[in-house]
């Protein structure tokens, strides 16, 4: 069915959530290990493009948007990081 089909994919775009992801990456406490996302991890890591959504959130502390971006390249260091904010796409 796909062999005739005159759509192909072309590349994946992953949208992150800037002000939770690091909850999902990289968990924190007693129960740590029940509370990682390993699916978040594979969407990151086969992503042609990674969008980190709801800067405005973090950009109060940019160690954490720091954080965040740092993490995102460990995942994926050949997928470009492109920040938006309030629907609007901002420089990286």
């Amino acid at each position: 069915e796909m062999a005739r089909s005159p759509f192909y994919l072309d590349g994946v775009v992953t949208v992150v959530d800037a002000a939770h992801i690091l909850r999902h990456l990289r968990p924190s406490g007693p129960f740590a290990f029940t509370r990682r996302r390993p699916e978040a991890e594979k969407q990151v890591a086969v992503a042609d493009r990674l969008v980190i959504n709801k800067v405005d959130l973090v950009e109060s502390t940019p160690d954490e948007l720091t954080a965040v971006s740092e993490m995102l390249s460990e995942l994926n260091a050949a997928a470009p990081q492109v920040r938006s904010s309030q629907p609007r796409a901002l420089s990286t």
